[in-house]
């Protein structure tokens, strides 16, 4: 397949996690961070980090600042709301927050990224929206492709001038794609090819798929493996800390296996292992902190361990998408209007479960397997989800 550029922005985990899939057809086999790359202006670093910084901040001050956090976190989110579709309604108005950013990008922002990558000219392929918009500023010689990592997406994701824009959307469902025509896309720049999945777990699906079945509906014998993960600002850590104490009996039974995801964030990790040990569990085979030094390295041994997992329980971000893999989503509360519409989605679906109350995952998560609820959701995203999204870009892109 031809050569890329693959760029991603370390915002989060949702736009890295969406272009490690994509690596196969990574110029030099690596990815460009938008954010973090070797000459990167230090106006630019400066703009990105203070972007980041107040995302994290607000994100972990909506849960511990109470009503303030929450107020907050509601006048931010409405600044990304995403509006149910409506017949004959106009979503093509831009808001004064893309016309700010249009207005850094024509004053230098992304700048130098791009007149970096045109010095090797290849098809650009970004999970990133505001790179899409700098290429197409910068006048970018060859075709970019914005792949989208929510299941529905905001304005935001579409140019001020989105009529004429020459940026190809990969849309993960139909969803996204009718909202990106409604922003005034046009229908042909636009290819449904679901949310790219790494191919180390495509490849075994099926495999996997009818082991879990086994564990989840208890014909197996052996104990259910439950993965915690939390998002990148390390939102909602309390949630892991419940279940250790809440799940802990059936571990030292050999009932359930509980492993906490604290993604790159060492703090969070050392948090975990405190409570691990407070609650008597450490000794235990049955529980693992799973972590990593840096964002990538952890997104390895994030997807080695995913292929031993029965049960993922994370809010509904772009880990939402996951379920195709048979995966059932215990989903902890959404942050922010993107991961509502994943919870309504994965919800019509079948595939999600809104968490009960983690203090009594005790029993629920038991009842949960007797009944075969979560071997129903495993089965419903399997079937109804797609998991080629990876190839079906990557072949897209080949073709131009």
């Amino acid at each position: 397949m031809r050569k890329s550029w693959i760029v991603a922005a370390s915002m989060g985990y949702g736009h890295l996690r969406a272009a490690l899939p994509l690596l196969p057809i990574a110029q030099g086999g690596e990815l460009v961070i938008a954010n973090d790359y070797p000459g990167i202006p230090a106006h630019d670093r400066r703009v990105w980090a203070e972007s980041e910084q107040f995302y994290n901040f607000v994100s972990r001050f909506r849960e511990a600042g109470g009503a303030a956090g929450r107020a907050l976190f509601g006048l931010f989110n409405r600044f990304q709301a995403i509006h149910p579709l409506a017949p004959g309604v106009n979503e093509s108005g831009v808001s004064w927050q893309l016309r700010l950013l249009q207005g850094q990008i024509r004053g230098g922002l992304g700048r130098d990224l791009i007149e970096r990558l045109v010095k090797k000219p290849l098809p650009l392929v970004t999970t990133f929206p505001m790179v899409g918009f700098s290429a197409e500023v910068w006048g970018y010689p060859e075709p970019v492709y914005v792949v989208v990592t929510d299941s529905d997406i905001s304005r935001a994701w579409a140019p001020v001038d989105a009529t004429h824009t020459q940026l190809r959307y990969f849309a993960s469902t139909d969803m996204a794609a009718r909202h990106l025509t409604s922003y005034g896309v046009p229908l042909d720049r636009i290819a449904v090819t679901g949310f790219p999945l790494p191919q180390s777990l495509t490849d075994t699906a099926a495999e996997s798929f009818t082991a879990r079945l086994d564990r989840l509906s208890g014909r197996s014998g052996e104990p259910v493996t439950i993965l915690f993960s939390v998002g990148g600002a390390g939102a909602q850590s309390q949630i892991g800390r419940e279940l250790v104490a809440s799940l802990a009996p059936l571990i030292r039974r050999g009932e359930v296996r509980l492993v906490l995801s604290a993604g790159a964030n060492p703090h969070v990790a050392e948090e975990f292992r405190a409570v691990i040990r407070d609650v008597g569990v450490a000794d235990s085979t049955g529980i693992s902190v799973l972590s990593g030094s840096t964002k990538l390295e952890y997104f390895r041994a994030f997807e080695a361990a995913l292929a031993r997992m029965d049960l993922l329980w994370t809010k509904p971000s772009e880990l939402s998408f996951y379920a195709a893999l048979g995966i059932p989503i215990i989903m902890a509360p959404p942050v922010g209007s993107q991961e509502e519409r994943n919870r309504a989605w994965l919800r019509d679906i079948g595939a999600g479960l809104d968490e009960l109350n983690p203090t009594r995952a005790h029993e629920w998560v038991p009842e949960h397997i007797r009944n075969g609820t979560f071997a129903e959701a495993a089965r419903r995203g399997y079937e109804r989800m797609e998991r080629e999204g990876a190839r079906r870009i990557m072949e897209a892109v080949a073709a131009g």
